[in-house]
């Protein structure tokens, strides 16, 4: 069973990745979150670790620490297995830069490989 954990922000975009990922791993417990307190809560009560986190960048506040920064400092083992999702390019700043991104709208054929690569089994 290939657990997952989707951040977004975006109902529709929820769903449609989602759809994907049962698409692409036939065994997905799926989770979701729509704010990053959510997703962040999601990680730390997870009995298991998640194979597979795909956070939108949408999900940061301009407040508070980023989630690049919490996620390495609270849960390094997991950063292999992150996808980043965005509707469009990401700064050369960005910190997310470092992970594989989706930009939006993007194929199935990109979404199953950038998946499949980041899921640790």
């Amino acid at each position: 069973m290939i657990r997952v954990l989707i951040g977004d922000t975006d109902l529709d975009s929820l769903e449609l990745v989602d759809d994907l990922i049962e698409i692409y791993f036939q065994e997905a417990a799926i989770e979701r979150a729509v704010t990053k307190e959510a997703f962040f809560r999601k990680l730390e009560q997870a009995k298991k670790p998640f194979n597979l986190i795909l956070f939108n960048v949408d999900l940061e506040d301009a407040a508070g620490e980023h989630a690049v920064e919490r996620l390495k400092n609270n849960h390094a083992g997991l950063l292999d297995r992150l996808v980043v999702l965005t509707s469009g390019p990401l700064p050369d700043d960005s910190p997310f830069t470092a992970w594989p991104v989706l930009i939006r709208p993007f194929s199935m054929d990109l979404f199953g490989e950038v998946v499949t690569r980041a899921c640790v089994r």
